[in-house]
């Protein structure tokens, strides 16, 4: 268990490396920004490229590269590994060390302004994943100390889902706009795996473990193979359709308190998915003791040594239990910011409040950036973004909307430092957003200053 435990902490690590930013939030021509607060409009209508209209993803945590890996002359190493020390392993740990992604995949994006060039509408399809795992410092402890206790409170969570959203944006005072974007929900599948409680103890050269664990899939097609003893032994994967339906909502207004001053406010994914109870398999283990060898300790062709504790994820016994349905709410999120425009709307200076709630750490930044937009179809953003209170990253956003093409990119990983393999070795969250779109129709009269520079034409 610990191998896999492990192999997963790093994964999604690596995979913040795709994680989104914030920053295109102030992009004005940026077809992306409505996802953050549906008052927002880009400055014209759009229709997406497939696949590449919108890739993004976001990752939330309390770990970095740098606590799971260890430079050394050729390479990488764990902070299992032998040649690692303990209080270089466990010095960069928490209490509980969390690791929540999310990413999206725009499949089909459409949106046009109205007759009055200043109500907004738009359709889309998107493919969503999040996964999320949480492992306590005490197995950490055990799996490289070898301390005896109990580990509690450990769990993975994976999902995918298809949504299906039409958002309106509108303005309903002179300087308010609100906006609602309606979605769908389609579950594809969902695995989530509790250890609630692992009462850790050593015997003599024996070690054993005292389980309480759980294990839910939904996927419709999945089955499991039992033994005569009603143990899994292994599950059939095939996907035969939905296995879940939800609905959600995101709520965005923003209020210009003077022309040069916009506040904006928005709560995204206020919802649920209900996965059904057809598409089931549900899993426990037995309060039963499970006995494993305990260190393992070898010697390379150098002479160095490693240890590692023997024990594998399946030497946990699951066994069958009635099947149910579960209804899961999304993780909601929270963007706040003002910015402040000088020199005729062509510099922008913004501060975004973004927090993430939901598993057993809500995750919460403030970004500071300067949105310099000297003609309409060109914005370059630097930010600098704060995580939890720290320093965290300096960041670079880029849309260019000429005409006949929409482009925006967006990361924070200029300066930190990086892996052979593009990693950033120290930041708790990696950032790169990508999306290319087609303008069409008409473009907006939201902003006096482009609506007059368009009139002089």
């Amino acid at each position: 268990m610990k191998k896999l435990i492990f192999s997963l902490l790093f994964v999604a690590t690596a995979f913040s490396a795709l994680a989104q930013t914030q920053l295109t939030y102030f992009m004005e021509g940026s077809t992306f920004r409505s996802r953050y607060n549906p008052a927002f409009a880009p400055l014209q209508g759009y229709v997406n490229i497939p696949i590449a209209g919108g890739i993004s993803a976001n990752i939330d945590g309390n770990i970095s590269v740098s606590d799971l890996l260890v430079p050394t002359d050729n390479g990488f190493v764990t902070i299992l590994d032998g040649s690692v020390s303990k209080d270089r392993a466990m010095k960069g740990l928490s209490e509980m060390n969390s690791l929540s992604t999310n990413s999206t995949v725009n499949i089909f994006g459409i949106g046009m302004f109205t007759k009055n060039h200043k109500s907004f509408w738009s359709v889309d399809i998107n493919a969503r994943v999040e996964a999320g795992l949480d492992v306590p410092y005490s197995f950490f402890d055990f799996a490289k100390n070898g301390t005896a206790g109990t580990i509690e409170d450990m769990k993975l969570t994976a999902e995918a889902f298809m949504e299906i959203g039409a958002n309106y944006s509108m303005p309903i005072l002179k300087n308010l706009y609100v906006g609602a974007r309606v979605k769908a929900l389609l579950g594809m599948a969902r695995a989530q795996m509790n250890i609630d409680r692992m009462d850790m103890r050593l015997q003599g050269d024996i070690w054993s473990a005292s389980t309480a664990a759980t294990a839910d899939i939904y996927m419709n097609g999945m089955s499991a193979i039992v033994d005569p003893m009603g143990t899994i032994e292994s599950l059939d994967t095939k996907f035969n359709g939905i296995a879940g339906y939800g609905v959600a909502i995101d709520l965005g207004a923003t209020y210009n308190l003077l022309d040069n001053l916009q506040f904006s406010l928005a709560v995204n994914d206020i919802g649920f998915i209900s996965w059904s109870k057809s598409s089931a398999l549900n899993m426990h283990t037995d309060e039963e003791l499970v006995s494993f060898d305990g260190f393992d300790v070898t010697v390379d062709e150098n002479g160095t040594t490693s240890e590692e504790v023997d024990f594998a994820f399946n030497e946990m016994n699951f066994y069958m239990v009635s099947p149910h349905s579960m209804t899961r709410m999304l993780r909601a999120t929270v963007n706040a910011g003002v910015e402040y425009d000088v020199w005729r709307h062509k510099v922008g200076l913004g501060l975004l409040y973004h927090a993430r709630f939901g598993g057993y750490k809500s995750s919460h930044y403030l970004s500071a950036s300067v949105n310099f937009h000297p003609v309409r179809w060109f914005t370059l953003t630097p930010s600098y973004t704060f995580n939890n209170n720290k320093a965290h990253a300096v960041g670079l956003a880029l849309n260019l909307n000429p005409g006949f093409i929409n482009l925006f990119i967006a990361t924070d990983m200029l300066l930190t430092k990086h892996t052979k393999q593009w990693l950033p070795y120290k930041q708790e969250r990696m950032n790169v957003t990508f999306g290319l779109g087609v303008p069409i129709g008409k473009r907006s009269h939201r902003i006096a200053e482009y609506v007059k520079e368009k009139d002089k034409r």
